[in-house]
Formats: structure tokens, C-alpha cells, sequence
């Protein structure tokens, strides 16, 4: 039989020194591909959008609401505008008709004067003209009073209306003190990202990164600042690839 064999006492830290240099190295390659200027450059304009995104989509509600109101507000002024149109054309035709009646009015009573003739049919036209224009008189008269009060309706929705258009100017003037800084500064950061797209840098990390569609010339290499927060997006959905392939 053979004896047991004899274990030599480990030492701690006896690490051949040719694998210790190794590790270093590899450690020492990891730490300048994370680190590297570039990467950090990347990471930096990633974080920048995100957090410029965040802020902007924030405030986005808001100005939907806005829009909404004011499409209501010009849908409403029209109508009111066409309203308002209606009812003055009906006090014209209402004063002709009144014009007309008193005209009728006057020459009935010129030729009707009264108990000037003593034939019993000229008296009974003369009252039959009478009443037929009292009728007409009291017609108008309704006419009048459902004008007046259709007039009074208008007035009231103008005054509401230009109340609510008031409110939406200042909430309007209020948020595009907070939209258009932010806005500024999207297009700002769009002007540092097509920068970084037409750098040799951007190449070597997408080459890297295996190309990703989300960063092809067509959807990148034409970003249009005016239409910022879809570019915006476009932007950052690029540089998240660029990230994900860097890994």
C-alpha cells in the first residue's frame, strides 16, 4: 500500500507571475473599453437625451390639452360668428317688416278716417284692414321679443367665449415659457448628436455594434431640429443601440 500522499502547505498569493501579468492586462483592456473618452462621450449624450426627453414629455400633456382648446375655441368662434350673422340679418328683415306695416298702418288710417264715409261696406274693409294689420302688428311683436332674447343668447356666449379665450392665451403664454427652453435645448443636443453621427467615432461604434438599423443614414443622417422630439426619439433609440452593442 501506498502512504498517504504529503500536502504541500499553500501559499497565499504564490501566483505564477506570467498569469498575474495576464490578468492585469486583461483588466487593464476591460477598464479602457468601458472608460475610453469615446465611450463616455456616448454615454454622456445618451444620459443628456434621456433626461431632456423626460422633462419635455412631461409638459406634453399639457400642450395637447392646449391644442384641443384651442381647436374648440376656433370651432366655436365660428359658430358664433355665423350666429351672430343670422341674427343681424333677422333684425333687418324684422325692421323692413316693421317699416312696412307702419306704412300700411298710416295709409289705412288716411284712407279709413275715421267715420269719414257712410257706406257700410267701405266701414267693414276699412275694420277688416284694421284687424289684419293688428294681427300683423302683434306677430311682430313676438318676432321682436324672440330676436331680442336670441340676440341676448349670442352676446352671452361671445362673452363667455372671449373670457375662455383670454384664459387659454395665458395658460397658452404660460407653458411656452416652459415648452420652448426645453425645446432649445432638444435642438441643441440634436445639433452635439449629428456632431457625434458625422464623427469617425460614431462609425467605429457602429461597426462594432454590428451596424443596428436604428442607426442607419436614413434615419439619422437627416434629423430635422424643427421636429424636435420625434428626432429626439430617433436619436436616442440609436444611441441606446450603440450602447447595447458595445457591451
Amino acid at each position: 500500500m501506498t502512504g498517504p500522499s504529503t500536502l504541500m502547505p499553500t501559499r497565499i498569493g504564490a501566483v505564477p507571475t506570467a498569469i498575474v501579468g495576464c490578468v492585469m492586462m486583461l483588466l487593464a483592456a476591460h477598464a479602457s473599453c468601458e472608460d475610453s473618452p469615446n465611450q463616455r462621450l456616448m454615454e454622456a449624450l445618451l444620459q443628456e437625451g434621456t433626461l431632456l426627453q423626460q422633462e419635455v414629455l412631461k409638459l406634453q400633456p399639457v400642450g395637447l390639452e392646449l391644442d384641443q382648446e384651442r381647436k374648440r375655441l376656433l370651432v366655436e368662434e365660428k359658430q358664433l360668428t355665423d350666429d351672430a350673422a343670422q341674427v343681424t340679418r333677422s333684425f333687418e328683415q324684422f325692421n323692413t317688416a316693421a317699416d312696412q306695416l307702419n306704412a300700411a298702418t298710416q295709409q289705412q288710417r288716411e284712407e279709413c278716417a275715421a267715420g269719414s264715409s257712410n257706406l257700410q261696406s267701405e266701414v267693414e274693409s276699412c275694420n277688416s284692414t284694421s284687424e289684419a294689420l293688428r294681427a300683423q302688428a302683434d306677430a311682430l311683436s313676438a318676432q321682436g321679443a324672440d330676436l331680442d332674447k336670441r340676440q341676448q343668447d349670442v352676446n352671452q356666449r361671445i362673452v363667455q367665449h372671449n373670457a375662455a379665450g383670454r384664459e387659454w392665451n395665458a395658460r397658452s403664454k404660460a407653458h411656452q415659457q416652459r415648452w420652448m427652453p426645453g425645446i432649445e435645448q432638444v435642438r441643441s443636443w440634436l445639433g452635439r448628436f449629428k456632431d457625434f453621427v458625422d464623427s469617425e467615432t460614431f462609425s467605429q461604434f457602429a461597426l462594432s455594434a454590428g451596424d443596428p438599423s436604428d442607426c442607419a443614414q436614413e434615419r439619422v443622417g437627416a434629423l430635422n431640429p424643427l421636429d424636435s422630439l420625434p428626432s429626439l426619439s430617433r436619436a436616442l433609440q440609436c444611441l441606446k443601440a450603440l450602447k447595447a452593442g458595445s457591451r
